[in-house]
């Protein structure tokens, strides 16, 4: 595959981010990359109360140029991240558009439209969100319907876009996928905090999940959560590891990726692994336990 100028540097700051965190140890790798996935903008004061090593800290710099408009900038309502401001036309009149650059928190609440102003902050209206199925609301990533509030560019940070993508975008889904399992499981697993590990062992895998079911027998699932725009380029990272880097035996996507799952099976299946979406194996995992997934 080619690849731009832009894109290289965006997998070279991902990479330097990972090894600037994975040198902390486990318990800290997992609230530094916590943070960075609920962070990825703020003040200088915010980063520094938030522990973050300052080698991480240079990862964060001035708030991007398409995201400004006069002296302000607007948080996506999904993942926090800048959101890009673009200049339309409706029938002879100048409006703005402002949505996340990952299109699927746009298309779940992240956009947003205002008229020109000529000193004050303006004031965002919103597009109209598509919803979730019912089964896949408790992992539904989607705005809260909140309007985001202006922020002043002066004095704000953001995450590079490369760490932005690669750890903030796909965290969320990381983090979501380890909260609802610990809410599910919390009521028939004696030690909750055993049972769903986030990021062991500094990342190799994303989730440890172990559970007992009704039988007494010990369920144990090794997870990768993978969110990649096309599912070939996935298929052939798989191929290129011979399987998860990592040794995770079961490799998840987003629910809105359901449409990847066929090529990712055929692919899994040489190796040895599994697919399946974030709600379909949360539920599979809540099942194992005794627990009632909806």
């Amino acid at each position: 595959m080619r690849f731009t100028e832009e894109q290289l540097q965006d997998e070279i700051d991902q990479d330097q981010m990972y090894e600037i965190l994975k040198g902390r140890g486990d318990d800290q790798y997992v609230k530094d990359r916590t943070t960075l996935v609920e962070c990825p903008a703020g003040t200088a004061e915010e980063l520094n109360r938030r522990g973050l090593p300052l080698n991480a800290i240079r990862y964060y710099e001035a708030i991007p140029y398409h995201a400004i408009y006069r002296t302000w900038w607007f948080p996506c309502t999904v993942c926090k991240w800048p959101m890009k401001i673009s200049k339309r036309m409706s029938a002879g009149r100048e409006y703005y558009r402002v949505a996340c650059l990952y299109g699927r928190h746009a298309d779940t609440g992240a956009s947003f439209m205002f008229w020109p102003t000529s000193g004050d902050a303006p004031v965002l209206h919103p597009d109209s969100p598509d919803a979730p199925a019912p089964h896949e609301a408790a992992l539904f990533l989607g705005s809260d319907g909140a309007l985001p509030e202006a922020k002043p560019v002066e004095g704000h940070l953001a995450l590079k876009r490369g760490v932005w993508r690669y750890t903030c975008v796909p965290g969320l889904h990381e983090l979501r996928l380890h909260s609802v399992l610990r809410e599910r499981l919390a009521a028939t697993q004696s030690d909750v905090d055993e049972a769903v590990t986030l990021w062991p062992m500094s990342d190799a895998y994303d989730h440890r999940v172990k559970v007992k079911g009704p039988d007494g027998r010990s369920h144990i699932f090794t997870v990768d959560v993978k969110d990649y725009t096309h599912a070939r380029v996935l298929a052939e990272s798989l191929h290129r590891n011979e399987g998860d880097k990592g040794g995770a035996e079961w490799l998840v996507v987003p629910d809105h990726r359901a449409d990847q799952i066929p090529l990712l099976t055929l692919t899994c299946d040489k190796y040895g692994m599994k697919a399946a979406t974030m709600t379909e194996f949360a539920r599979m995992v809540c099942q194992s336990a005794g627990v009632r997934w909806a």
